[in-house]
């Protein structure tokens, strides 16, 4: 699952993408929210997943509580249920970067997720200079 404000770069794999997640042995493998000691937040921005009940339940129970939530913000609904459900989720390492993980990028960067922006131009102007950080 992807939101449109990522890029992928020549570094990316998508054999040893999916090897990344067949060896975390999680249902769910997620971009991290922050770069932080001991932080499980899970940036819904981008992750994947596998076809099981327990990814299914888990999606729909977020569906099911954005209906009755003013805020309407699946990340906080889907890191919460996670949290008090006690299910087993995975974080991709630093090379799927986001800007709440600080700046410069790792040289080695797989994707950019433009995050931490008020605005269209803000993302773009954001996935432009990761792009130029990292030719």
């Amino acid at each position: 699952v992807s939101d449109v404000d990522v890029q992928f770069f020549p570094a990316f794999d998508a054999s040893g993408f999916l090897a990344l997640v067949d060896a975390s042995g999680c249902d769910l493998v997620f971009q991290r929210e922050r770069f932080r000691e001991g932080d499980r937040e899970a940036n819904c921005g981008f992750y994947a997943g596998r076809n099981s009940t327990a990814v299914r339940d888990l999606l729909t129970a977020s569906l099911e509580n954005l209906a009755n939530d003013p805020i309407k913000h699946e990340q906080n609904a889907i890191n919460r249920m996670m949290r008090d459900s006690g299910f087993r989720y995975a974080m991709f390492d630093r090379r799927f970067y986001a800007r709440t993980h600080g700046f410069p990028p790792p040289r080695d960067l797989w994707t950019h997720h433009a995050t931490w922006t008020t605005d269209i131009a803000g993302k773009i102007a954001q996935l432009e200079r990761v792009r130029q950080t990292n030719s």
